[in-house]
């Protein structure tokens, strides 16, 4: 009851997404009043990304590709990650075995559907096998990371994780991968 109480005074105050993230222990920042704030941080942390309007355009399509694909390769492997731990493998183990099967999936989705990217197969798919690599052992760090805490099983600590190397891979990706 408490927490509706709290929900309906944001509702209220035109900050509903924040305050459901919040409560969730999540801090990613969206509020109905702070759009133009959002939009000059964007424009300043992205200066490589033209500013005209054709151009933001471009990269909010670009950004819920991103988001689609990683959402279903991201529902895959995790159900693949799920499903090993079932099985009785280690959690590092595991994460390995989903990595393995979602890297290539994840590798041709983004070159010629999220990036559109016309470079170098064999340049981009060497960037993008040392980029996976380099993402695994991110996400194998947070992962142990949180399996450290008592309160964190293999499940939920995996699913903390994800939010971190999604937002790395991204940005690794965009600028460096498929450049």
């Amino acid at each position: 009851e408490h927490s509706l109480k709290i929900l309906a005074s944001a509702l209220n105050k035109g900050i509903i997404i924040e305050t459901l993230l919040n409560y969730t222990g999540y801090f990613f920042a969206w509020s109905l009043n702070s759009y133009n704030y959002l939009a000059s941080l964007k424009s300043t942390i992205m200066d490589p990304i033209k500013r005209s309007f054709i151009g933001a355009v471009k990269f909010e399509i670009i950004i819920l590709k991103f988001l689609f694909q990683g959402t279903l390769n991201t529902g895959f492997g995790y159900i693949i990650f799920a499903l090993a731990i079932y099985l009785g493998f280690e959690p590092k183990i595991a994460l390995a075995i989903d990595y393995i099967f979602i890297g290539f999936f994840s590798f041709l989705m983004n070159k010629f559907w999220v990036f559109g990217s016309d470079g170098n197969l064999e340049q981009e798919f060497s960037k993008f096998i040392f980029t996976l690599f380099c993402i695994f052992l991110l996400n194998l760090i947070v992962l142990s990371g949180l399996l450290q805490i008592s309160i964190f099983n293999a499940y939920s600590a995996q699913l903390i994780a994800i939010i971190i190397v999604t937002i790395s891979s991204y940005l690794i990706q965009k600028f460096w991968v498929f450049s």
